[in-house]
Formats: structure tokens, sequence, C-alpha cells
């Protein structure tokens, strides 16, 4: 059900970028909604190295952009990977042989994996040239806000019983706290068309506290941690904006 709606709200913005009118973008700094689908690639730094690896972010931003320049608006990412650094939680259920077993002593099928999001509320100044138009250039944006993440535990046939329900919620390291974000690149604004862009470099530190019981330490690790990430992000963005008015003559 998830997945279908966000395939939908992806066709309406899609829909909205092919048959919006273009307003004269080619001469002139206009106010305009941004609507940026985003990918970035990031790396761990700090405490959050300590936890997990490389980190995928899929996002979605809404800015608006002034007649001069400024931006303001809201982005959030979903964060995934596939690298967990932290296991020691793990330790006391692994066999010899590394392995987890299940209930009936074979092989269990455990997986770790990250998972985490995070919602900024931004501001920033964008910087534009003479070319392609004054509405593409380079910008800055920072931003607060919040972030969460936890060790993913898939326990896929649910028979180990220290991983079902509740249970794993006392090794999954669970955290979170306020968070800030810096996000310098360029953004293409296409005199017409839907190829519109933006590339950069984008920063976020964490100040998270975990949330949860530990069952390993037996104790509440209210320790506050340091999250640090960043890597290269890239969207594609939708301007949202009316067409401009133009001149009518009248011959008696």
């Amino acid at each position: 059900m998830l997945k279908r709606l966000i395939s939908i709200f992806i066709l309406v913005i899609l829909f909205q970028g092919v048959t919006v009118a273009q307003r004269n973008v080619r001469d002139s700094s206009v106010f305009m909604p941004l609507v940026s689908v985003d990918y970035t690639a990031m790396f761990g730094a700090a405490d959050y190295y300590k936890r997990f690896g490389f980190t995928n972010a899929l996002g979605l931003s809404v800015d608006f952009k002034t007649k001069k320049n400024l931006l303001f608006g809201i982005h959030g990412n979903f964060l995934f990977g596939s690298r967990v650094n932290e296991t020691s939680q793990f330790e006391p259920m692994v066999n010899s042989d590394g392995n987890v077993t299940n209930i009936g002593g074979s092989i269990a099928g455990i997986a770790l994996k990250m998972r985490g999001f995070n919602v900024n509320a931004d501001i920033g100044y964008l910087f534009t040239f003479k070319k392609p138009n004054p509405n593409s250039g380079l910008f800055l944006k920072l931003g607060l806000g919040f972030l969460q993440h936890k060790i993913y535990i898939q326990n896929v046939e649910e028979n180990v019983p220290q991983f079902n329900g509740d249970y794993k919620k006392g090794y999954d390291r669970q955290s979170r706290g306020a968070n800030i974000s810096q996000h310098i690149g360029y953004m293409f604004i296409a005199n017409k068309g839907i190829w519109n862009f933006h590339i950069g470099l984008y920063m976020m530190e964490g100040f998270t506290q975990n949330v949860r019981y530990n069952f390993d330490t037996k104790s509440v690790n209210d320790k506050m941690q340091l999250d640090i990430l960043f890597g290269i992000k890239a969207g594609w963005v939708v301007p949202i904006y009316k067409r401009a008015a133009t001149a009518k003559k009248f011959y008696n």
C-alpha cells in the first residue's frame, strides 16, 4: 500500500512538471515552489561510523524560492544501508562457528541492516549568474531538525525467540535526537522543459541518544552520541509557477 501511495505521488509530480505553463524564467528571477526527489550517497563519521557503514538516503524536498533568491522549505530522508559495525550485543547468541541458531538447532536466517530517517526545516540562498538564467546557480542551505536510526534485525523465518516481537528492541540500539544539516551545490532550472536538477555536497550532524533498554548490558545507555553523515546529493527538481502575462494588441 505504501509503495502504491509513493508511486501515485511521484506520478502526480511528473504530471505537474509536464503540464505546468512556462513563465519567462530566462530573463527574470521569479517566485516558485520547488519540489525535488533526491538521492544521497553518504558515509559516516564519529559515533555513527562505529555503528554503521555506507548509507543510502532517498528523500523529498519542498522549497520556496523568492524573487530575491532566498530559499526556505523542508526536506526529509529515508535512510537505509546493509553495513552494521556494532554487533557485540549479539555475541551471546552466536555459536563457535559464528552463526545464530534457531529453536530447531539449524542456522537462522538473520540479517542486520540500518534503517532511519530525518526531517529538517531549511533556509538558504541562491547565488545566480547571467547564464543560463537568473533562477539557476550555486546555493547554500542550512537546516535544523530530527534524526532517528536503529539496527534493523531481519528475522526471516521468525524462529529465533530473542528476535521476535518486542524482544528485538533490546538489541536494535534505536537512537534519536536533534540534528543540523548543510547543503551546498548547483541548481539548474531550464528555460523550458522538465530537465531541472540539483547536485552538491550534503552533511548532517545528529546529537542523539539511545532510547532502548539494552538486554546485553542490562542498562540504558543515555550518553550523547555525535552522528555525522556526509556525501553527494542529487535530485530531479519540479518547479511550479504560472504563465507570465502576455501583451495584447488591439486595432481599430
